[in-house]
């Protein structure tokens, strides 16, 4: 773990009361490179230290890495993101860049809403390889991950990992940390719960975006240390790669941490009265900021655009944004993994649910109060500050006083949701400050005076004693603890069951009969997880003691990587849950229910019921007499157990289903009004939207099934008995311009779906008439960007096509002339034709596209010629 180059290493401290506080401690461990010049590089830390973090991630991955049958957990998370990239793969195999998805929720933006520009991010080519998977639809072969990583599953997730623990490791090294403390910093990255858990689960894109952040504050402290073009480059290549994640939440946090950083160097400039600097680090900042932005302007753009379509227009409510707020109480779980229960099945905290504890590292924790106790530097007060901010953000509704004010004033921060994942910024500033702790102490115990050493000793033996007295005192409390906490647990079930149709004694029995963990299981689990915190943090202030003897230190720094990999290896392990392959191709397989589908008319669209539409035809069956209230019993209590199979995870569009739902981040406005009204499944919305059958994890009595087997993910198939067309012809209207008070009266008894129709203004030309249009419409030809009809009718009329309706990206022709589109319904889209034959075709393209586009390359051209730049002045110097 040496460093090539050997550098001036600090005078140590005279005293222990005056402190010497520089981090530029020498980062090399042997004084002396015993490798000739030509070879020396090999014990550089800046190549042995990702080596060591490579080996380390083969090591923990191993199942998913050297089993090629065995991929991550395939959760419904994994199969969604799986599903977008075999429907994209689809179309490009047509020729074809879907901009258009026509298989959610009646249709929706593609690229827009990220299900498809993924392709624009640099790392798809670069680590995942040029060459199409034959047997993954949308996947890559031949880059980097592929290489490193032997064409494993989860090649492109790993090589993530490394270049986040990897720029952990190269941030400590910049704030003066040796090659043992940079691997130590790199593997806590590497091995933190926050990110081990994203790639099991599948939150691919925030992954991505988490493991550039260490990046951003490296490259970014190194542009405004030294402004050199080659800086410069660096650090917009890297704010690109973190927008070009398209986690746009997580980029968000990651431009604030930069501004944070920016706005304490001008603090530190003007206290050193070096405010001449203060101009041109605003430049680098603001240069930094604008590349990230226009690079990937491409994508963003019309993005924004087409977000005032979805139910983030206007920002996302206050209790839908803070349904993820970490409340104060569960920060226990940073020091203690296992106080609420892990996560998942087991986990009691105040959480909806999660897969994990927001866990740091115990020797993390230590050494980063060892660098806020001993070091005096603005670095280490700033890192402190960004993740004390954080922390306090995260707790969201629980403690709002930063999450409202960033909510209420921030732009676009509403629009945000899960406040614990700004976690992320706590963690990495708590891996930052324990590298600083660690050099920190490698410096005290290197200094000549034996007296200091002495006094050093002493406070670290004070520390481990108090510890190990902890440690048996926990022992003996055990049983204490353990019920302590099993009594809290109740405490927060009689909470969670509030307003919900779960009573106390349910849930007390259910974790009695064992169906969810037991009351003394949970205590005992936290019980356990005290010991081993307190064992942990005393074997670290152990190692930290013995620093002071001569001749331990340069081992001391090599126990503590080895601590780290004791305490983090284990609960990888839990997180981790391998799956065989089959499971995904399973979530794949054309059944039943997928075959009959496609044996169907063309351009077919179902709806899968849901648990407020199960509801809804149990209600209106017992109301009308068609079923008794022990029939809707048992149906509702089928579904409760089948529901599951039947969760609307994309895999239905990956098999060309089109459906009325989706599972991604960019619902549309309309749909989130009606499911906060559980009116997703009206015959009325369902007409309007051409829903021809309706697939069911249970038996509908009343309703035509269609005979085939039900087994695998289909459930049954029923007909829908109201009457839908995917063309129709109408001339009779009423102008509604609110979209809510459109859809209102679209699920009012009054309403006639088949004769009446709302418009959001009124057509040129073409005045509301009663009556029924002679004449029809076909679809001639019906792909992902464009929809070609050709149509007959007697009169002047509207034209509605069951698709959906967005304000901007679709563009209409009638008989080869621009047509004004106009939303139908407030869900679908319309063009006023003329009497007679006419050929309508509508076309998607991102609205914003070519202006876009144009700014895109030109940003690149200039992150380019910067790189190109630094290495021609680079040159220059040399011959100088």
């Amino acid at each position: 773990m040496a460093q090539g180059k050997k550098r001036k290493a600090v005078k140590p401290a005279a005293s222990a009361k005056t402190p010497n506080n520089s981090m530029k401690i020498a980062p090399a461990l042997w004084e002396k490179n015993p490798l000739p010049l030509r070879w020396q590089w090999l014990l550089d830390s800046r190549f042995l230290v990702p080596v060591a973090l490579y080996i380390v991630t083969l090591i923990v991955w191993r199942d998913v890495i050297f089993a090629h049958e065995i991929g991550l957990n395939i959760g419904p998370d994994r199969i969604a993101g799986m599903s977008l990239r075999r429907i994209a793969a689809f179309w490009m195999d047509q020729g074809i860049f879907p901009f258009w998805n026509p298989y959610f929720y009646g249709g929706m933006a593609m690229f827009e809403s990220f299900q498809s520009s993924w392709l624009l991010y640099p790392g798809v080519w670069l680590f995942e390889g040029p060459f199409a998977d034959p047997v993954n639809p949308g996947f890559f072969n031949g880059g980097l991950a592929w290489l490193l990583f032997f064409n494993s599953p989860a090649d492109f997730l790993l090589i993530h990992h490394l270049i986040g623990a990897i720029g952990a490791a190269y941030l400590i090294r910049h704030f003066g940390g040796n090659g043992w403390v940079q691997l130590a910093g790199g593997i806590a990255f590497l091995l933190s719960p926050q990110l081990v858990v994203l790639s099991d689960v599948g939150h691919g894109s925030k992954l991505y975006a988490m493991c550039w952040l260490p990046w951003v504050l490296y490259t970014l402290d190194r542009a405004l240390e030294k402004h050199s073009l080659g800086r410069l480059a660096a650090v917009g290549a890297v704010f690109t790669m973190l927008m070009a994640s398209q986690h746009i939440q997580v980029a968000y946090y990651g431009y604030m941490l930069a501004a944070l950083w920016w706005a304490a160097r001008q603090v530190r400039n003007f206290m050193q009265k070096t405010t001449k600097a203060i101009l041109p680090e605003a430049l680098v900042l603001i240069f930094a900021f604008a590349i990230g932005l226009t690079t990937t302007g491409l994508i963003y753009f019309n993005t924004l655009t087409y977000a005032q379509e979805t139910i983030r227009a206007e920002g996302v409510t206050w209790e839908y944004a803070t349904a993820w707020s970490y409340h104060p109480l569960e920060s226990i779980s940073m020091f203690v993994p296992d106080f609420f229960g892990f996560g998942g099945a087991h986990y009691w905290g105040y959480l909806p649910h999660t897969d994990m504890p927001l866990y740091w590292g115990i020797p993390i924790v230590v050494l980063a109060i060892v660098a806020l106790v001993t070091v005096r530097n603005w670095k280490v007060w700033t890192l402190f500050v960004a993740g004390l901010l954080a922390w306090i953000t995260s707790f969201g509704s629980f403690l709002p006083v930063l999450y409202r004010p960033f909510y209420e004033f921030l732009p676009y921060f509403n629009k945000f949701r899960v406040p614990m994942t700004i976690h992320i910024l706590v963690v990495l500033a708590a891996i930052a400050l324990a590298g600083i702790g660690l050099q920190r102490i490698i410096q005290l115990a290197t200094s000549k005076d034996d007296e200091f050493r002495r006094l050093w000793r002493k406070r670290f033996l004070i520390v481990t004693a108090v510890l190990g007295v902890l440690l048996v005192i926990a022992l003996f409390a055990h049983s204490g603890i353990s019920s302590g906490v099993g009594g809290w647990v109740d405490r927060i079930d009689q909470i969670r069951v509030e307003g919900s149709q779960v009573t106390i004694e349910q849930y007390r029995m259910a974790r009695q009969r064992g169906q969810i963990a037991s009351y003394e299981e949970l205590g005992d689990a936290a019980a356990n997880s005290i010991l081993r915190s307190l064992l942990f943090a005393f074997l670290t202030t152990g190692i930290l003691w013995l620093t002071f003897y001569r001749g331990i230190p340069p081992f001391a720094p090599g126990l503590i990587v080895l601590l780290l990999l004791i305490d983090f290896m284990p609960l990888s392990g839990r997180l981790m849950n391998p799956r065989p392959l089959a499971y995904a191709r399973q979530a794949f397989a054309e059944d039943s229910v997928v075959e009959a589908l496609h044996n169907l008319p063309a351009y077919t669209r179902v709806h899968i019921m849901t648990q407020s539409d199960i509801y809804s035809t149990i209600m209106n069956g017992i109301s009308n007499e068609t079923m008794t209230v022990e029939q809707g019993r048992s149906i509702f209590s089928q579904y409760e157990q089948n529901s599951r199979r039947l969760r609307p995870i994309n895999n239905w569009g990956a098999a060309a289903v089109a459906t009325t739902s989706g599972y991604t981040g960019s619902k549309p406005s309309w749909y989130g009004y009606l499911q906060s009204r559980g009116l997703l499944g009206h015959p009325n919305i369902l007409a309007t939207q051409s829903v021809r059958f309706l697939i069911s994890p249970v038996e509908l009595p009343g309703y035509q099934r269609l005979e085939y087997d039900p087994s695998g993910r289909g459930g049954y198939l029923y007909v829908n008995p109201t009457d839908c067309r995917r063309v129709m012809l109408r001339t009779r209207y009423e102008v509604e311009p609110d979209l809510q008070t459109t859809l209102d009266r679209v699920v009012s008894d009054s309403f006639d779906v088949n004769f009446e129709m709302f418009l959001d203004r009124a057509p040129a030309n073409l005045p509301s008439q009663p009556g029924w249009v002679t004449g029809m419409g076909t679809i001639s030809r019906y792909t992902a960007n464009e929809v070609e009809i050709s149509a007959t009718a007697d009169r002047r009329c509207l034209l509605i096509l069951a698709d959906s309706y967005t304000s901007s990206g679709w563009y209409a022709t009638v008989n080869g002339e621009p047509a004004e589109i106009y939303r139908v319904n407030g869900l679908v889209r319309g063009v006023v034709i003329p009497s007679g034959e006419s050929e309508v075709v509508f076309r998607y393209h991102p609205a914003h596209w070519t202006a876009s586009l144009m700014l895109t390359i030109a940003s690149c051209l200039l992150l380019l010629g910067l790189f190109v730049g630094s290495f021609f002045v680079r040159g220059k110097k040399k011959e100088v």
